[in-house]
């Protein structure tokens, strides 16, 4: 099964040294979407998965292919 890798979210995030919450502020301003913190912490606890265009927006945002968010799972 192919599931949303929870751990590269937050691997990208810290490697480029923003909080959930300034995270979300750019996205907003980079394409206009609103995702609240709250909704980006449960992403990176593994409680969610974001839809595919949130995660096309992640990909794009931070410059890499979407297929860096996908895992296999046994």
């Amino acid at each position: 099964m192919k599931v949303f890798n929870n751990k590269k979210l937050i691997e990208l995030r810290l490697k480029k040294g923003i909080s959930r919450g300034k995270m979300t502020m750019e996205l907003y301003k980079y394409k206009d979407k609103g995702i609240v913190p709250q909704t980006l912490k449960k992403w990176e606890e593994g409680l969610a998965c974001p839809n595919f265009n949130n995660v096309l927006l992640i990909s794009d945002f931070f410059q890499v292919p979407i297929t860096i968010f996908i895992k296999e799972t046994k």
